[in-house]
């Protein structure tokens, strides 16, 4: 709640952040999340849009309970740079479908957009006797 996300520019030019719990009180959040993709950098962070930094706030974490038990429920928990997730499939020079998987300091690195796009999947991945979650658990 209060991780700060840019927002836009006002009349002056100045730069407008928030933080998601500001976003959570409001009418609109979801169109806020959905259409204000800009990021604003001044001399010591950058700050990115909402979609990216309010993920629970803007609806794109599951509500759903996770695998692994936890002390509390979380809705969305913050992954380890490490932790792997289930990114899709794609097609190896036999034509057979092989699941791909990326660790989350690789979903860290992509635009907001593919961020957005991969964090909003649903899709997860098994063997049969193991279960590899999608980015947005």
């Amino acid at each position: 709640p209060n991780d700060e996300f840019f927002f836009k520019f006002d009349v002056n030019n100045d730069a407008r952040i928030h933080k998601c719990q500001w976003l959570a009180k409001r009418t609109d959040k979801y169109k806020i999340c959905d259409e204000n993709t800009a990021e604003y950098k001044d001399k010591n962070f950058l700050y990115r849009p909402a979609g990216v930094v309010c993920l629970s706030t803007c609806g794109y974490c599951s509500k759903s309970p996770s695998m692994t038990p936890s002390v509390s429920p979380t809705d969305c928990p913050e992954a380890s740079p490490t932790t792997v997730f289930f990114y899709g499939y794609e097609n190896n020079n036999t034509g057979i479908r092989i699941p791909k998987f990326h660790q989350c300091k690789w979903l860290a690195a992509r635009q907001d957009q593919q961020i957005k796009e991969t964090c909003k999947s649903r899709t997860d991945w098994t063997d049969g006797s193991s279960i590899i979650l999608s980015a947005r658990e």
